[in-house]
């Protein structure tokens, strides 16, 4: 297994939820400072850092987003309310979030971004911003126009993540009427879409390689789910990581000091 550092969502979402890091070459799992009632983790492209939206304490919706620095052990509060899908910029220095705006990780400062009000965004090294809004399409934003990359109609299309070179995309799909779940995997551009895991999953990560991809799934006669490491190319079994309860994993590049 490619090495890397992933973070994911342990405990019963919305109950006892905290965020842990998972040392694949170890298999040792720790808490991350701070991260109580966190959810929708993601890193940034160096590995350096992980940020989170953060559950109020009665559940009852977000208290902020949260960012934690791997190199200095240090974790801090960058919004004080609202936030969701929180995502950094390719170089690091900032952090989008689904109320379309970006946070300063220097200065503090919150700015508008154009386009849609809600839904999450992933920056690519272009400016452009990969879009999903819990429906069928997958999008492309670039400044006030927005365009369809990929449509699953009858599907929810969610939880999109982008390899770490930057040339491919994941997603969770949920088509209920033909009663086909998982992950697909396609080129940014919407390119040769394939499925790449079966079962109804939660949260996408790509390995440091981009060989493989963890998420969260739930196992036949199971109602949680469990951690698991896909290999993309189907040269290795399926290898569960870590039982149930967790919830959307994030593959990070750096490995733990």
């Amino acid at each position: 297994m490619d090495r890397g550092l992933i973070a994911f969502e342990q405990g019963v979402f919305g109950e006892d939820e905290r965020l842990v890091f998972f040392d694949p070459a170890t298999e040792k799992v720790t808490p991350v400072p701070g991260g109580e009632r966190g959810y929708y983790a993601r890193f940034s492209e160096d590995g350096s850092m992980l940020v989170w939206s953060r559950l109020r304490e009665d559940r009852e919706g977000t208290d902020g987003v949260m960012v934690h620095d791997l190199r200095t052990g240090k974790t801090r509060k960058i919004q004080e309310e609202g936030g969701g899908c929180p995502a950094f910029a390719p170089d690091g220095r900032s952090v989008v979030t689904s109320s379309a705006e970006r946070i300063d990780l220097d200065s503090g400062k919150i700015d508008p971004l154009p386009g849609p009000k809600e839904g999450c965004r992933i920056e690519l090294e272009d400016g452009r911003f990969l879009y999903t809004h819990h429906d069928d399409k997958i999008q492309l934003i670039d400044g006030d126009k927005i365009g369809t990359i990929y449509r699953a109609p009858g599907c929810r299309l969610d939880t999109a993540s982008i390899s770490h070179e930057g040339s491919n995309v994941a997603f969770i799909r949920r088509c209920k009427a033909t009663d086909d779940f998982g992950v697909t995997v396609m080129g940014i551009d919407g390119s040769k879409p394939q499925s790449a895991v079966k079962g109804n999953c939660y949260g996408t990560g790509w390995s440091p390689d981009g060989k493989s991809m963890v998420s969260a799934c739930v196992d036949a006669g199971e109602t949680a789910a469990s951690l698991w490491v896909f290999d993309l190319a189907g040269s290795a079994q399926p290898e569960k990581v870590q039982p149930s309860p967790v919830n959307t994993p994030t593959w990070g590049t750096r490995a733990p000091d």
